[in-house]
């Protein structure tokens, strides 16, 4: 290969995203209770088998977070979120399922 470019082996690279500092004005009938900021970050689920789930948080608030997962559809109801490697794992519990893409809620006390 004359070139230096590396071969692709068929995939195509994701363009790069720069995550705005807010997520956009909330949407009618939205129902946070906190202002939630746009985030594109690789976090991890912990299910009570203690399995890892790896996802995207693709926006974070103070009461919860909207997750990018293969599979969101088959996640629990409660679960263990942690957001990035410095931050404690949180419980949560999951309010909306729709195309790999889940709305979780932080379980107060945590």
């Amino acid at each position: 290969m004359a070139s230096t470019q590396k071969p692709s082996f068929g995939k195509k690279a994701a363009p790069a995203r720069t995550p705005s500092k807010k997520a956009g004005p909330a949407k009618p009938g939205d129902k946070r209770a906190s202002e939630r900021k746009a985030a594109y970050k690789n976090c991890k689920i912990i299910l009570s088998d203690r399995s890892v789930v790896d996802c995207i948080a693709r926006n974070v608030s103070e009461k919860g977070c909207l997750i990018s997962a293969a599979g969101a559809e088959n996640l629990p109801e409660e679960l263990v979120i942690q957001l990035d490697v410095i931050s404690a794992p949180r419980r949560a519990k999951i309010v909306w399922v729709e195309r790999g893409e889940a709305g979780i809620e932080f379980v107060s006390g945590d």
